[in-house]
């Protein structure tokens, strides 16, 4: 028992003094931007991307696009030949998305609704 709490001892100030947060916590900052990320308006659009041939084009596909400001999630199908993202509209466009992906090698165009 005594061991246990010596380790306590120099482990809470370590924690205080170096900012840590235990695994499942949030500090307010993070809390902040997450809320104002879950609080906006989000679309979904449809994106076809040509020269897909192998399983790591979609990653690459999918890395490039989510990179993009204002892109919240992107799943890319292989199969389909096509992405399809959640955006803010107050950040980007379906045309800033596809041009990511048509810089990397893969001509993207959005598709209409």
């Amino acid at each position: 028992m005594k061991k246990q709490l010596m380790r306590l001892k120099w482990i809470v100030p370590a924690v205080a003094f170096f900012g840590l947060m235990p695994v499942g916590c949030t500090s307010s900052s993070q809390a902040t931007d997450s809320g104002a990320i879950a609080t906006a308006k989000l679309e979904t659009c449809q994106i076809a991307v040509e020269g897909m041939t192998c399983a790591t084009c979609p990653i690459q596909v999918r890395t490039v696009m989510s990179r993009v400001d204002g892109v919240r999630d992107v799943d890319v199908s292989l199969k389909n030949k096509s992405a399809t993202v959640d955006y803010d509209p107050t950040r980007t466009t379906p045309e800033k998305i596809a041009a990511a992906a048509t810089d990397i090698g893969f001509p993207s165009t959005p598709k209409a609704n």
